[in-house]
């Protein structure tokens, strides 16, 4: 994924606080985002090592936003110490990720009552995300200090990435008198809406109902019924997303095609070509 990472100077341009209200399904709470989420995501990268005892970490961190009273704001690594503990380690942590919690892991022993010490995990976390450069430091010196050699910790950190891009190239049936075209869409867009937002449709008038209701209907792309979006796959089928069983079922007389607005492009965050038959039914 490192392939999609994009340079500090965007990076710093990009990231933004949102807020997150508390709900039902959501917590709530400060997060971190991109503020073009069409071209950029944010991804989470897990970097787990040993604790040091007798050295600090070596992470050299910026703020980008902050100054305010409660502590809120953005702060980033700027570098790692030459010669320091995680540039030794050889870890995955990249100028402009920003520490989004910190977990301690370490068995520490515990006096049961009538047994004597018994050694039990404990378990530390502590949340940094969307904080500026102070309340980042006190909240990782607020770990419990080492009892031994063999505790881990484990950092998650927030990286922005560019989105990877899927060229699409469409062919039409000679009696369209439609023009072969080539677009790009983000991995992860719809495939039928994708092309839909860019004045491209693929209602075919040949199509008939799954369930066999109507001729040439048309189910808005919420419930694959009318089959109206059917694409055959000429090459780069490995970047849709897989096909399920009543997609398949749908299209078991054809099984390079597949719905439109079943398909999501980009599968496993992939970039490269696909090309598709658009109206394949008219060319039999």
């Amino acid at each position: 994924m490192n392939m999609y990472n994009i340079p500090i100077e965007q990076i710093e341009e990009q990231w933004v606080a949102t807020v997150v209200p508390k709900s039902l399904d959501e917590d709530g709470g400060v997060f971190l985002s991109s503020r073009d989420q069409r071209e950029y995501f944010v991804d989470s990268v897990v970097v787990k090592i040993k604790r040091p005892v007798d050295q600090s970490l070596g992470i050299l961190l910026q703020e980008i936003a902050g100054g305010r009273e409660d502590g809120l704001g953005i702060t980033v690594v700027s570098g790692l110490v030459e010669g320091g503990y995680i540039s030794s380690l050889n870890q995955d942590i990249q100028i402009g990720d920003s520490i989004a919690q910190v977990c301690l892991l370490r068995d520490a022993p515990r006096n049961v009552g009538g047994i004597g010490l018994r050694t039990e995990q404990e378990e530390y976390i502590i949340r940094t995300e969307c904080l500026g450069y102070d309340a980042t430091l006190e909240a990782i010196s607020n770990l419990p200090p080492p009892l031994s050699k063999d505790e881990i910790l484990i950092f998650t950190l927030k990286r922005l990435r560019r989105k990877p891009k899927v060229k699409v190239n469409l062919k039409y049936p000679p009696d369209q008198k439609e023009k072969d075209c080539t677009i790009e869409l983000f991995a992860g867009e719809n495939l039928r809406m994708g092309l839909l937002s860019r004045s491209i449709s693929l209602n075919d008038t040949l199509a008939k109902r799954f369930d066999g209701k109507e001729i040439g209907g048309n189910c808005g792309g919420s419930g694959g019924l009318c089959r109206t979006c059917a694409v055959s796959i000429l090459r780069g089928g490995e970047l849709l997303s897989p096909i399920k069983v009543s997609e398949k079922q749908m299209l078991q007389d054809n099984p390079r095609w597949r719905l439109a607005c079943r398909a999501y492009v980009g599968n496993g965050m992939k970039e490269g070509e696909i090309t598709i038959q658009v109206f394949p039914r008219q060319l039999s």
